[in-house]
């Protein structure tokens, strides 16, 4: 047992025994007072024991200047009372004590009956008004852990909804990229079909080269051959003419000498000479036939000659800017390589250090949770011990009541035997006052326990759906850290950078952010 409840109990067993002490004291000139005396009940009793046991206000414990009467008044002689009740009368209430002394001892008994009353209810008042100034001490450091935890909230809310944006931008950035990629698919297809159309090309300019090498040899080897012929066709016709002249000057020797020959020789010399001039004749025309062959196979040759050149200059042509675009084409794809290979060593990065951020921003904020959620759960522990004592002294008040309407009774039939009941009724319609003023209070004090209940319970469900958001949204952030892990290797170059660029802005942002909710 604690020296708190030790000191307790003792207050108690000492209110107890005063309380015996004073109803064994009344019970010797009892005259219907049985509901009176019983005023200050052991709940009570109980009460002012808890209060001067938790350390209540010592300012508070003492009874109002105003309701205080003298505990001390004498059973059997008017001397004992005290100074400040005996100079508070006029000369006639002297005289109304003095009188009083000479009245029976009944009547004295029951005046120092209502005294005491009056003292047990203005020690009532007391004990109520420090339960109340006590209840208010500990409400006020409630109200403030209170206003401390919604502000946490509404900074846990700020924070959650800049995670969502932040977020929202991400899943903005993760479409952006998609559609990006999407289009540089689109591109790098293009690419890959005019790359295969021009191979194609290619090879078919190739093909065609070859057969026109191919034909271009055929004409040479034809007019080679047709040159042969037209030679020996020329050697023939040189022949031929060579005879011609030697058959003419024959003639002409014939024509031009003496009439001597025969007419046999003579027709001889005319038939082979017909002859020999049909064959030239012939000869002649196959010349002129094999030439112009020849003419018509040499333009043939130099129109083939000039096609081929100029075939062969555009096929070059057209070589070279395919060899300089697959070179391009090369040269692009490596450096999108090694950019590529850049964006993700820089994306590894910062995916490392985003993860290692997630992560301490997660550690931070589960610590934050289970902080908030003990102190959740001591403040309901205190929200439920003060109910708890606010019940008790509703109950007390109850009886407060109850025994001072009894009193008023009481202090009604008194007043027809009493001499100084004038007194006594104010003195009870102002305990009366500070007993209502006390129930009021404790009403209020009641309603505001029940708002501050009210409000515990609202900042539990807000922790429960904040610790709830917080749990989704870091799950949508694995997520997209992954579809993003996934698909960030097949991007294009120039989406990367742009990516890079977004990602570095965001986590700017980010980092600032950090550094405001830190402050």
């Amino acid at each position: 047992m604690s020296t708190r409840d030790k000191d307790r109990s003792g207050k108690l067993a000492a209110g107890r025994k005063k309380l015996e002490k004073f109803q064994a004291r009344q019970q010797s000139g009892k005259k219907k007072q049985g509901s009176v005396p019983l005023l200050l009940s052991l709940p009570a009793l109980e009460t002012n024991a808890l209060l001067q046991g938790a350390g209540g206000a010592p300012e508070l414990t003492a009874p109002l200047p105003s309701l205080t009467l003298s505990n001390s008044l004498s059973l059997t002689t008017p001397t004992d009372l005290p100074a400040p009740v005996a100079n508070g009368y006029s000369n006639s209430d002297r005289w109304s004590l003095k009188a009083r002394t000479l009245t029976p001892p009944r009547d004295r008994i029951s005046q120092d009956s209502e005294s005491e009353d009056s003292y047990l209810q203005a020690q009532t008042i007391d004990i109520l008004v420090a339960e109340k100034s006590s209840l208010e001490s500990k409400i006020h450091p409630l109200q403030t852990d209170l206003r401390h935890k919604t502000r946490e909230v509404e900074d846990l809310r700020s924070r959650l909804q800049s995670t969502r944006l932040q977020l929202e931008e991400n899943e903005r950035l993760k479409l952006s990229l998609i559609e990006d990629r999407t289009k540089l698919d689109r591109s790098l297809l293009e690419e890959r079909r005019g790359r295969e159309e021009a191979e194609g090309a290619l090879q078919k300019m190739k093909t065609a080269l070859e057969d026109t090498r191919q034909e271009n040899t055929e004409l040479v080897s034809k007019v080679t051959g047709q040159a042969a012929d037209l030679h020996s066709l020329q050697q023939t016709t040189s022949d031929l003419r060579s005879r011609l002249t030697m058959a003419e000057l024959l003639n002409q020797q014939l024509s031009a000498g003496p009439s001597s020959p025969s007419g046999s020789g003579e027709g001889l010399a005319a038939g082979e000479l017909e002859e020999l001039q049909g064959e030239v004749g012939r000869l002649e025309g196959v010349v002129r036939s094999v030439s112009g062959e020849r003419d018509q196979a040499l333009g043939d040759l130099d129109a083939l000659r000039e096609a081929m050149i100029q075939q062969r200059q555009d096929s070059a042509q057209r070589l070279s800017e395919l060899h300089s675009r697959l070179a391009e084409s090369e040269a692009e794809r490596l450096n999108l390589s090694e950019q590529l290979s850049d964006v993700s060593q820089r994306q590894y990065e910062l995916a490392q250090h985003a993860s290692s951020e997630h992560a301490q921003y997660q550690e931070s904020t589960l610590v934050a949770m289970e902080t908030l959620q003990q102190e959740n759960q001591e403040l309901q522990t205190q929200l439920q011990s003060q109910l708890a004592e606010c019940d008790k002294l509703r109950r007390l008040t109850g009886e407060l009541q109850r025994k001072v309407e009894e009193g008023e009774r009481e202090g009604e039939r008194l007043r027809e035997s009493a001499i100084d009941s004038g007194a006594l009724l104010e003195t009870m319609s102002r305990d009366k006052e500070a007993l209502s003023r006390a129930v009021a209070q404790n009403r209020e004090l009641k309603t505001q326990l029940v708002e501050l209940q009210d409000g515990f319970v609202r900042l539990s469900q807000q922790n429960m759906e904040l610790a709830l958001d917080v749990e989704t949204e870091r799950f949508h952030v694995s997520q997209l850290t992954r579809q993003l892990e996934s698909r960030w290797t097949h991007r294009p170059q120039q989406e990367k950078r742009k990516t890079l660029r977004r990602l570095t802005t965001s986590y700017t942002k980010f980092r600032r952010w950090r550094k405001r909710g830190r402050v």
